[in-house]
């Protein structure tokens, strides 16, 4: 795994998305709520979204660098310090009841290398 400076540049962008990434979930799950019990037991998907793509619902590649639409499950999550690991999802589509299906792309990582390869100058939506 590649090592970045967090403090400048390219590096400075992406910890304040991984900042604002841990301010939402800290604000979804909540100490001692049952929001907090589905992130204990890795029942968490967070969806990075660029707002314009929102309404597209295509299956993307599989190695798409340009993907409009990401998604990560919480596979495991530490509280001191606030450590997320993140698990890459492959959008597959929507059934019929209107669920979302995804598919393990068998990649872990925690949240920097994991937006490591976003488009930086895009606005980003985080939803979990």
């Amino acid at each position: 795994q590649e090592c970045m400076c967090l403090c400048s540049g390219r590096g400075r962008l992406l910890k304040m998305l991984r900042a604002a990434l841990n301010a939402r979930m800290k604000a979804a799950f909540p100490r001692t709520s049952a929001p907090r019990e589905l992130l204990d037991s890795a029942k968490v998907v967070i969806e990075l979204a660029k707002p314009e793509a929102e309404a597209r619902l295509q299956p993307q590649a599989e190695n798409s660098q340009a993907a409009e639409r990401l998604f990560w499950h919480v596979a495991l999550m530490y509280y001191s310090p606030y450590v997320v690991t993140l698990h890459r999802m492959k959008f597959e589509g929507v059934c019929d009841g209107g669920d979302t299906v995804l598919r393990s792309m068998l990649e872990f990582r925690e949240p920097v290398g994991a937006f490591s390869s976003l488009d930086l100058d895009s606005t980003w939506a985080i939803s979990v």
